[in-house]
């Protein structure tokens, strides 16, 4: 360890910010992925590194509200990336290359690849309301999406030991499930997945029912899709082979994700 060779970065918040709250305003969105662009980028050039890897995946390119360009997750879409790029090669520098390892990927393809790292099913988390107790809340938005994801490929039991209770048999859930679903007007303005992705691994779960009973939130989303004038159908299989373009991936990294997508078809 050698202090002088350690460059540590902080941020602190608008007392104004923090004084509002207490009155009752909500914060708004914060694009904290651009934030960590701007402190990484600078980082890796006072250090002298040039690479600055990323996890954002293309699921995270899809507008928040459907037939617009609003996206609650544009600092994580490919569209920023590329921006940002073009950003730091015409006024930092054109040695710093900033990208994302898993653009190439969707939301199915993550959940897939991480299903086999069971060392890691009981630590991680993705829920804002349970961020500061580091605990999964069950009745958000990316609670549910979580768990629709990973049930194609981890069983039940499992996902319970991670949970701490089945998510598709809780009725209160169903608006959140009608927003990934894209039943409702907008997606929740949480980063989740596609609605299409949503879909496709719900109708696998519901394949994997063979026929018995389904919970609550199977339930609710196959009467709808049956109801459907046209109903969508998306083959769960095409999602696992995909490997989407554009990204920035050199080709020995490209290389590398699509040996790690092999092992999982």
């Amino acid at each position: 360890y050698n202090e002088s060779s350690t460059l540590e970065v902080s941020r602190s918040l608008d007392p104004l910010l923090l004084k509002l709250n207490e009155q009752g305003f909500l914060n708004g969105h914060t694009p904290f992925s651009a934030l960590l662009a701007f402190i990484t980028a600078t980082a890796a050039y006072l250090t002298g590194y040039r690479h600055v890897a990323l996890s954002n995946e293309s699921s995270a390119n899809e507008a928040t509200i459907p037939g617009t360009g609003i996206n609650h997750q544009y600092s994580k879409s490919f569209e920023f990336e590329q921006d940002f790029r073009e950003y730091l090669n015409a006024h930092i520098s054109s040695d710093i290359n900033y990208f994302s390892f898993l653009r190439p990927l969707n939301e199915l393809q993550i959940g897939s690849l991480f299903s086999s790292m069971d060392e890691y099913h009981k630590v991680f988390k993705s829920c804002n309301v349970g961020s500061k107790t580091d605990t999964w809340c069950c009745n958000c938005s990316k609670c549910l999406f979580t768990w629709i994801v990973l049930a194609p490929f981890i069983e039940k039991g499992r996902l319970m030991a991670i949970f701490g209770k089945n998510l598709f048999e809780n009725a209160e859930l169903i608006p959140f499930l009608d927003q990934l679903t894209g039943f409702a007007e907008t997606k929740p303005f949480e980063c989740v997945g596609t609605i299409d992705e949503v879909k496709a691994a719900l109708r696998k779960t519901i394949r994997d029912y063979k026929g018995a009973n389904l919970p609550v939130l199977l339930s609710h989303f196959q009467i709808q899709t049956q109801e459907q004038s046209a109903p969508f159908d998306q083959d769960f299989e095409k999602f696992l082979k995909a490997f989407h373009q554009p990204h920035f991936l050199k080709d020995n990294l490209t290389e590398n994700l699509r040996k790690a997508l092999t092992c999982r078809l």
